[in-house]
């Protein structure tokens, strides 16, 4: 694990897919080679993981380069999943916004300024709570006192 740390030459390369390829075929040995894969993934850069690839097949490690590709691969997914999780919640948050924004804009009217702290509101029961203010309040002020209040917290 130590030479993860370095920048990997086809020196490098090669001793750690020999070194591998030397671990005894039981469960530990699996276990350890799928850590140092997934590590590789994550901390490597990617000309760095494309040398360990090119030198596992050049010394026919097969189950080396099929392990990190997969590992890759399940990298990705998992980021992609991630960034469509996050686009869903700043969607959510968008929506939220617009519909204090709007909300506002019926009830009391509302200027540029307060569309502004609206829309860098970020928090999603602070919105609710607005929303829920708005729908009862009788003044902006109210509404107001929530947002300018809650949003420095």
């Amino acid at each position: 694990m130590k030479y993860i740390q370095q920048r990997f030459s086809r020196k490098i390369v090669r001793l750690l897919l020999d070194e591998l390829h030397r671990l005894p075929e039981d469960e530990r040995s699996r276990r350890y080679a799928e850590a140092f894969y997934s590590a590789i993934i994550k901390v490597k850069e990617q000309e760095e993981i494309e040398l360990f690839v090119a030198q596992a097949r050049e010394m026919r490690y097969r189950d080396s380069e099929e392990a990190v590709m997969t590992y890759g691969e399940q990298l990705l997914k998992e980021g992609m999943e991630k960034g469509r999780e996050e686009g869903r919640e700043e969607g959510r948050i968008r929506d939220k916004q617009e519909v204090v924004t709007r909300l506002l804009r019926k009830r009391f009217g509302v200027s540029r300024e307060e569309v502004a702290a609206v829309e860098h509101i970020s928090n999603g029961e602070l919105l609710d709570a607005l929303i829920d203010e708005i729908a009862v309040a009788e003044s902006k002020e109210q509404v107001l006192r929530i947002l300018y209040h809650k949003n420095r917290e």
